[in-house]
C-alpha cells in the first residue's frame, strides 16, 4: 500500500536554542521530540504546498488487527481502522491535520493468507473468531474515501462583515 498525502504546509525540526526548558507539556504534545542522536529538536511549521508519501506494509496492517481480534477487540480490527491508526502515529511527525488537502490511496488489496498466519501468530484458534475475523479484513473497503473523510479539513468559511 502506498498513501500519498498533498499538503500545504508540514512540520520541520529545528535544533532547540541552548538552554531551551523541556517540559513533558512539550514532549506530550510533539511540540519537541529527541532524535537518534539525543539532540532535542523543536517543530518548526512550514507553510509550502508539498507532499508526503507512506508506506504502511500489509504484515503491519495484518498482526495489528489480529491482536486486536486477540484481545476481544474485534469490533476496532477493520482494515481501514488500522491505516488510519498507522497514520495517526506518523502524520503528526510530519505534518497537522490543517494542512492535508487530498489523499490518494493505491492499495494492492487485502492478503487473506498473511492476516490468517498473523492471526494464528497472534494466538486466534477459534475457527469462528477466523471466520469472522477474515471476513472482515477481506471486505471491499474504500480506504481512499475513508482517509479523505477523517484527515481532509474543509476550509472554514469566512464570515460577512455586516456593514453598520
Amino acid at each position: 500500500m502506498r498513501i500519498h498525502v498533498t499538503l500545504c504546509g508540514y512540520h520541520d525540526w529545528k535544533p532547540c536554542p541552548p538552554g531551551t526548558e523541556i517540559t513533558e507539556a512539550d514532549i506530550k504534545n510533539l511540540d519537541v521530540k529527541q532524535m537518534s542522536d539525543d539532540a532535542w529538536h523543536m517543530k518548526v511549521k512550514i507553510d509550502r504546498d508539498t507532499h508526503f508519501d507512506f508506506g504502511p506494509s500489509e504484515v503491519n496492517i495484518c498482526q495489528r488487527m489480529a491482536a486486536l481480534v486477540a484481545v476481544g477487540k474485534s469490533d476496532r480490527a477493520s482494515r481501514q481502522e488500522a491505516v488510519m491508526r498507522l497514520c495517526d502515529e506518523t502524520f503528526p511527525h510530519h505534518f497537522g491535520k490543517a494542512h492535508v488537502v487530498k489523499i490518494e490511496v493505491h492499495d494492492d488489496g487485502p492478503d487473506v493468507e498473511l492476516y490468517k498466519a498473523a492471526l494464528a501468530q497472534a494466538g486466534v484458534t477459534d475457527q469462528a473468531a477466523i471466520d469472522a475475523a477474515v471476513d472482515a479484513y477481506d471486505d471491499e473497503e474504500d480506504i481512499e474515501a475513508f482517509l479523505n473523510a477523517v484527515y481532509v479539513r474543509k476550509p472554514k468559511a469566512k464570515k460577512a462583515k455586516v456593514q453598520p
